[in-house]
């Protein structure tokens, strides 16, 4: 019984293996569903065009590029491709009330062609026709002519569709009864559900169906991966393990399944694909695996987390009230950045528009994160002018008002409100709170909307505040004068990455070859010498082993990901970087967590005590888990004061060592010294010189000959690596002394890249366990991160004092209030007859107009209306990197000729996804984007640029005409090669 259920396992498995494989067999088939896609409508440009557009929604504005095409073409697929069946209509008379009869094999040539294993045979209750049938076909040409069906004819139908376009898509085969896709946007497989026309929504099926999920398997051409933990909160719950053990006989036989047919499915793919596809699979399995620890749903997950690459909801931290909301219920949504702080250079220039959903730009970049009905708050500095301080939606007045009365003076408020039917009552205490912003007042008609741009407690000559219907067409734009930068420092945020990159730090600052070895100091060092001559860069991003890229006012905003290796360094005024932060790189930061060293294994094997040089008094000894708590790495060197190679090696290895605990001072390599010397005398004349600790030494050197058997050690000098974990070997003697003799040729990048060699080879269960306990701590550096950024440890961010009594309290007396201006102004000293006049006058004024402030300290800022081309940043990106590289046509001629290269690749099979991105590291692209401007000039013809977590890539977005792209980048290369032969 047990055999027969792992056996349906498997061969429910082939089955959409066949589903999968079928949409990559017929190079025309997928040509001629290209040619069903309407790629215009679904991404067409402008205001107008957009709100007239069909599959349109109000939460676009949480998706772009690839994201927002595929969120589209499944609304597209659902309203206008497929038609739901059912019971199909009477074949005679077209009624409705049909009675099912029964499920039969296919019959008819046509149902054969069709590959319609079943039949579902129904007769009509109103005209007793016999026989009304309903082929489920799984033929994909056949389905494209029928376009009717149930969950597996949409999925299967709407697989071809994603291939087609580009994308790279999985068939995901729910055992509970259902089937959708899964497509990879980025380095994230995103769920996409056709009959329900929505992404990114996996708590969908368990949380809103209330499905009782067993398994879920994601299906590729070349790969199956259990996605079950993806789509439940519930995976280690008694009773869920059970309804999986009515699938499979144990959990160890399903895996052992699907283990076994990636096998199969992989074979004949090159070295360099497996190991592609094994890298991405071990992130997957990573996050698969901690989803299997969160207890519940949130509130985000329930409305979709957004983990869009690209996205605006890929940026913003969700705290939504989702699930069954009471009538006239108003959830209370607080958003922000989750890196707020940043600071674009160049010009000042603060837009705000009232009809799309990038609606507020700061120098540039887009810092709205508001939904459709919430608000939408920016703050920036007025001191570092052009420094964004806070980004932040509210939904409700209330929420909005309480964040108002914590900014300081003098702040820059921008603030847009699209729907206010549900933003709360205006009470009197709400708009006397909202008086703090000069010039600020409520349109008669909330639904107007409201836009305003001004000042904490000041009313400049700029200030702006109108309604939607009020202002221009596609809005304002307030523009300041230059201002000389002050001091700034390297903001260090972990676990980060930008939007975009703008180049990699040229080779004149520090080779490429040189920046993949660099320490993390030396990066730095090398960034910030470049920086004093590049006024446009305005930070950096890196990895180990990855070269410095070099961030520019695209780059912004910048987006925390757990799982990512990536560190973000940014400038920011020297108030906002906080004492504590200098820019420390993430590999010197000492882990908190401890590593579950094995003891078990350990003491056995080298003894409850080991060695240490003492200054005080000479070798003592001291517990072995003491000395190897939290290291990650356990070296058994094999050595004797007898043996002249050792002697020569022993001051190398010394080297290694010191060398890595000061990069790695916790989480790193100890060294056990496992001596053959043959005296006790000896071994301490030997041991004294050398830095790490030894098994204790006796006479009968017994524990030092059962090591050496232990481990086969044949002759020394030896040296071997251990799982602090696991105990198992990671590297052999063999390996690890030319290791360490190259690795030392190099200096420290050599050692530190060679360390990161070693970890690479640690048991991919230690490495799991390793990978959990440090997202936890990141979920704690992350809460401080955020205590931070809402201003808990910057006071430049925090209102001193309470605001003046006036703007802040409300009251309802006017006597009262006169009568508490009046003791306040003689109590400073006025005469009571100045004090009760000028108490009368202020709380007349204020009755009647509200607070009146001074214009304040920003003068100059002066209005124009925008015009359509407010957001878009590839208008003149080509102008402006022809101005900027005037002196070389020629660079620009090998740009554009590479660019067009990948191009005429991706034309010949447009559906392929492999040809639509390419890395930056990649040699040949390297050479064409190392030039500062290159990226922003490739994405002015179309391509865009997005992080994962191995490297940046350029991408050529689905949605994009690849016959335009080559033409136009074909017509800038004549311009260029004319310019250079005239």
């Amino acid at each position: 019984m047990m055999e027969n259920k792992d056996e349906k396992f498997r061969a429910r498995i082939q089955s959409s293996i066949a589903t999968v494989e079928a949409w990559d067999a017929d190079p025309l088939l997928l040509q001629e569903c290209r040619l069903m896609i309407p790629f215009e409508s679904l991404m067409v440009d402008g205001r107008l065009q957009e709100e007239s557009n069909p599959y349109a929604r109000d939460d676009d504005f949480l998706y772009s590029g690839n994201a927002l095409f595929l969120k589209r073409l499944a609304i597209f697929f659902q309203k206008d491709v497929m038609t739901w069946v059912n019971q199909p209509p009477c074949s005679a008379c077209g009624g409705t009330d049909m009675e099912f009869k029964v499920i039969r094999g296919p019959q008819s040539e046509e149902e054969r062609e069709g590959q319609a294993q079943r039949v579902e045979v129904y007769s009509c209750k109103s005209c007793s026709y016999g026989e009304t049938t309903f082929p489920r076909y799984n033929s994909l040409r056949k389905l494209l002519e029928t376009r009717r069906g149930r969950c597996g004819e949409y999925a299967n139908l709407f697989g071809l569709y994603c291939r087609s376009a580009g994308f790279e898509t999985r068939h995901v085969s729910d055992w509970t009864d259902h089937v959708w896709v899964e497509v990879l946007i980025g380095d994230e497989w995103i769920m996409a559900d056709s009959c329900e026309g929505t992404i990114n929504k996996p708590a969908m099926y368990e949380s809103g169906w209330g499905k009782q999920l067993n398994y879920i398997l994601g299906i590729s051409r070349h790969e199956v991966v259990d996605v079950t933990s993806r789509y439940t909160r519930n995976f280690k719950k008694g009773d869920f393990q059970e309804r999986r053990r009515d699938i499979t006989s144990t959990e160890q036989a399903g895996e052992l399944a699907i283990q076994n047919i990636n096998k199969t499915l992989q074979q004949g793919l090159s070295k360099a694909r497996v190991e592609e596809m094994n890298y991405r699979l071990q992130r997957e399995k990573s996050m698969l695996e901690n989803f299997k620890s969160f207890p519940i749903w949130t509130d985000a997950e329930r409305h979709g987390h957004g983990r869009i690459s690209g996205s605006l909801a890929w940026k913003v931290s969700r705290n939504e009230n989702g699930g069954q909301k009471q009538e006239n219920s108003s959830p209370s949504v607080v958003q922000a950045l989750e890196v707020e702080q940043f600071y674009p250079v160049g010009p000042t220039e603060i837009c705000i528009s009232p009809h799309n959903h990038k609606g507020i730009l700061v120098g540039g970049v887009n810092c709205e994160i508001g939904q459709p009905g919430s608000i939408s708050v920016v703050v920036v500095d007025d001191v570092h002018l052009g420094c964004v301080l806070f980004c932040r939606s509210f939904t409700t007045f209330e929420e909005l008002t309480n964040f108002v009365t914590t900014i300081p003076p003098r702040k820059i408020v921008v603030l847009k409100a699209r729907t206010t039917n549900n933003c709360g009552k205006l009470t009197k205490k709400i708009k006397q709170r909202m008086n703090l912003l000069g010039g600020f007042h409520f349109p008669e008609d909330l639904n107007e909307g409201i836009i305003f741009v001004g000042q904490i407690e000041a009313h400049p000559e700029w200030t702006v505040c109108t309604s939607f219907q009020n202002s221009p067409s596609f809005g304002i734009a307030i523009s300041f004068p230059v201002r000389k930068r002050t001091l700034q420092k390297l903001r260090s945020e972990s676990k980060t990455v930008p939007e975009k990159v703008a180049m990699r730090l040229p080779d004149s600052a520090m080779p490429l070859h040189s920046q993949l070895l660099a320490t993390n100091d030396q990066k730095r060092s090398a960034f910030l010498n470049y920086a004093k001559t590049n006024k446009s860069v305005v930070g950096y991003t890196t990895k180990n082993s990855s070269p410095v890229y070099l961030l520019d006012n695209n780059s912004f905003p910048f987006q925390k990901v757990n799982l990512t290796d990536w560190n973000t360094f940014h400038f920011l005024p020297d108030a906002l970087v906080p004492i504590k932060d200098e820019a420390i790189p993430e590999d010197r930061i000492i882990s908190k967590f401890d590593i579950p060293f094995d003891e078990s294994f350990f003491v056995p094997l080298l003894g409850s005590n080991v060695a240490v040089n003492s200054t005080s008094s000479g070798i003592a000894l001291e517990p072995l888990k003491q000395r190897l708590q939290n290291t990650r790495l356990v070296g058994l060197y094999f050595s004797g004061h007898w043996c002249g190679p050792c002697r020569r090696f022993t001051p190398v290895l010394s080297e290694v060592y010191d060398h890595l605990k000061e990069c790695f001072p916790s989480h790193g390599l100890e060294i056990v010294f496992v001596s053959s010397d043959r005296s006790s005398d000896e071994f301490k004349s030997y041991f004294q010189n050398m830095p790490w600790t030894a098994v204790a030494f006796d006479g009968s050197r017994r524990m030092q000959q059962e090591i050496s058997i232990n481990y086969g050690i044949r002759g020394i000098p030896a040296f071997i690596v251990l799982d602090s974990i696991s105990g198992q070997v990671v590297v052999s003697s063999e390996q690890s002394r030319n290791d360490i003799t190259k690795a030392c040729q190099r200096g420290g990048p050599g050692i530190e890249e060679m360390y990161n060699q070693w970890l690479k080879l640690l048991p991919e269960e230690s490495k799991e366990l390793y990978n959990l306990l440090d997202l936890s701590l990141s979920c704690e550096r992350d809460k401080e991160n955020e205590a931070i950024t809402q201003g808990q440890e910057l006071p430049y961010l925090v209102r001193v004092g309470e605001p003046n009594i006036l703007q802040s309290e409300e009251f309802d007396d006017a006597s009262t209030k006169v009568k508490e201006l009046f003791n306040k102004f003689v109590k400073n000293g006025e005469d009571p007859n100045t004090a009760a006049a000028k108490a009368i006058k202020l709380v007349g004024s204020y009755q009647r107009d509200g607070p009146s402030y001074e214009a304040g300290n920003l003068t100059g800022g002066s209005q124009r209306e925008l015009d359509e081309k407010m957001c878009d940043r590839r208008a003149d990106a080509v102008m402006r990197f022809k101005e900027q590289t005037q002196s070389s046509k020629e660079i620009i001629a090998k740009i554009l000729k590479t660019m067009l290269k990948y191009v005429e690749n991706a034309i010949k099979e447009p559906w392929n996804p492999r040809f639509r991105g390419f890395k930056l590291s990649n040699k040949v692209v390297d050479r064409a984007t190392r030039y500062e401007g290159s990226l922003d000039f490739i994405c002015g013809f179309g391509m865009d640029i997005i992080p994962t977590y191995q490297d940046f890539i350029i991408i050529l977005p689905v949605a994009e005409d690849l016959i335009s792209m080559k033409n136009s980048l074909i017509d800038a290369l004549t311009e260029v090669e004319n310019d250079i032969n005239s």
